[in-house]
């Protein structure tokens, strides 16, 4: 049924110098009035402009409310809950609806005759005509502040109404967001947008996650003990699986602690008595001269300790000419001059810049090491290798270093 009338009864309001019924599809957006509001058509008819209403399938509201009381009462309500939602948006200032906020009235509900409002059985919902213009004679419409009072002699307005209007209304978002989350949430956020921003483009926020502090401080923990280990790295040299740094297990200093270690320090410049004291290999009560001949042999080991000089005085670890002599676990309780302890593979380590020196792995292989503060000589017992065992110098600064 198209219900047809001239043009010289409601004249619709104008904005942007075309009327406001050819913006309908601008004012019908699902965040706005959801397709509530009728479309007319303009036709030609005996030489004048007439405009149309396609009712087809709807009822009028004062006949619907006699048919389906309760139905047409949520129906108003639901709408009313649609007006609100775009009464909102017409307060914002700087809002996409600044140019349809005079222009955009509301009809009264009318009579069974001149109907404003339809109700249609199949959706139950209702739609509204003649909505944005001026009425005939002295018809009175209402601004989007006054809108709640379309309804109100009807319930719309009541709480429990509304409360089931607005369920009602929001079923369609959630079932989007079930479906497009990511549309929805858009569509939810497009009327408050557009709302408090200002025209002109605006960067979008960003968003300041819960796990951003940890994982910023965890990333600055983790670069520091990395640059760490590489400076430790760096100062100590590269140490290899085959020869693990391990706590001292064979040192010069510590020598005294060992019960199986002899230490044997000569002195030559010393008198005969004082070379007695001074050779813990000698139990006896020996004459200065065979006290001074044992420090002489100490002296002598092979080939490559001919060129030792043994020092005469009690000399710090800075003087060149003293020798320690400590016989390790391997000797196995040998007689320190005896040739068990210089049987075994022989190694000698020089650096000018060495105090004193220790072995950190592969202790219980060595047999006999002698220590001068440049030079450092190790032997090990019969039919063991060099592999694993790891020696270490001391600078003046108190740093050790790898040899």
């Amino acid at each position: 049924m198209t219900q047809g009338e001239t043009n010289e009864s409601w004249r619709p309001h104008l904005v942007r110098g075309v009327p406001i019924w050819q913006l309908t599809v601008e004012l019908n957006t699902p965040d706005l009035f959801a397709g509530r509001l009728l479309v007319p058509s303009v036709a030609e008819h005996d030489g004048e402009d007439v405009t149309g209403w396609d009712l087809e399938g709807l009822v009028p509201f004062a006949e619907a409310k006699a048919k389906w009381p309760s139905e047409v009462q949520l129906a108003a309500a639901d709408l009313q809950v649609v007006f609100d939602r775009v009464a909102k948006a017409l307060l914002q200032d700087s809002g996409p609806l600044d140019e349809f906020r005079s222009a955009l009235t509301m009809p009264p509900i009318g009579t069974a005759e001149t109907a404003n409002y339809f109700y249609a059985p199949s959706t139950k919902k209702l739609f509204v005509r003649h909505w944005g213009a001026t009425p005939p004679g002295d018809e009175s419409t209402f601004t989007h502040e006054s809108w709640r009072k379309i309804f109100r002699d009807v319930g719309a307005a009541s709480p429990s109404a509304m409360a089931m209007a607005a369920a009602k209304v929001d079923a369609p978002a959630e079932r989007r967001r079930e479906s497009d989350p990511d549309a929805a949430r858009e569509a939810d956020e497009a009327p408050e947008k557009h709302a408090s921003e200002p025209p002109g483009p605006k960067k979008p926020a960003k968003k300041q996650t819960w796990w951003s502090l940890p994982l910023g401080l965890l990333l600055v923990i983790v670069a520091g003990l990395v640059g760490l280990l590489s400076f430790r790295t760096f100062q100590e040299g590269p140490v290899t699986p085959t020869r693990p740094v391990v706590p001292p297990a064979l040192a010069a200093h510590d020598a005294g602690t060992d019960a199986a270690t002899t230490v044997e320090a000569v002195d030559a410049s010393t008198d005969a008595a004082e070379s007695a004291d001074a050779s813990v290999a000698d139990s006896d009560d020996a004459s200065t001269s065979d006290a001074s001949a044992d420090a002489a042999d100490a002296s002598t080991d092979d080939d490559d300790d001919a060129d030792a000089s043994i020092a005469t005085s009690h000399a710090g670890a800075d003087d060149h000419s003293k020798v320690v002599v400590t016989i390790g676990p391997a000797a196995g309780g040998a007689d320190p001059e005896g040739p068990n302890t210089k049987a075994g593979p022989h190694r000698r380590h020089d650096q000018p810049e060495a105090r004193t020196w220790r072995v950190t792995t592969g202790a219980d292989r060595v047999a006999r090491t002698e220590q001068r503060p440049h030079r450092f000589d190790v032997w090990l017992a019969t039919g063991k290798s060099f592999e694993g065992v790891r020696v270490e110098w001391e600078d003046a600064a108190g740093k050790w270093h790898v040899h």
